[in-house]
């Protein structure tokens, strides 16, 4: 009876070893999938979900919230003059740069190429103005080695309304985007309608 008692000690501490294991592998496969391999910072497919739960409660709370679409200017000018590699640092660099300087509660991810999206929960449009445009002048100082020009972004701002939802806010944000493109670049525009 020792014997068997023994062996069903064994094979439990076995089974939790593997249990554990499986536990730490599911932790990776998750963040493997929600994580941009090039920056470091949630992908699209994460922002997706994220976005749909902070309007869900934002509107169930009548909290603010606010999206920042960011697009690195002339991107592909740096790909063609520097070359891809120079581009995937111009990234990266950018991407911590805007990570390291967002609160906790904020949600940053790459939404494609070289635009980022910026979730700001219960933030009005006002403030995310602030952050935005204190975001478009630290990387407008950022000195990239190896590059002579200076690098900059664009910000598209818009703010939650009562009847939006993932798509229609994200819309406006680029929307807001391509106004900021269209007005010089390196600057902060906001869409509220």
């Amino acid at each position: 009876m020792s014997k068997l008692n023994d062996q069903i000690v064994d094979i439990t501490r076995e089974l939790e070893k593997k249990n554990l294991q499986l536990l730490n592998a599911l932790t990776t496969v998750k963040k493997i999938m929600n994580t941009d391999p090039l920056t470091g910072v949630f992908n699209r497919r994460a922002i997706n979900k994220i976005i749909h739960r902070e309007i869900s409660f934002a509107l169930r709370h009548k909290l603010p919230l606010s999206i920042v679409m960011v697009d690195i200017d002339y991107f592909k000018k740096i790909n063609d003059t520097y070359g891809h590699e120079m581009g995937d640092y111009v990234l990266k660099k950018i991407a911590q740069t805007i990570k390291k300087s967002i609160r906790k509660e904020d949600i940053f991810g790459r939404y494609g190429g070289e635009e980022f999206i910026l979730i700001l929960p219960n933030t009005d449009i006002e403030k995310a103005y602030q952050v935005a445009e204190r975001m478009r002048q630290k990387i407008e100082k950022i000195k990239f080695k190896g590059i002579k020009e200076k690098i900059t972004a664009s910000f598209g701002l818009t703010e939650l309304l009562p009847n939006d939802n993932i798509k229609s806010i994200i819309q406006r944000g680029d929307e807001a985007l391509y106004l900021a493109k269209n007005k010089g670049r390196n600057r902060c525009e906001v869409k509220l309608a």
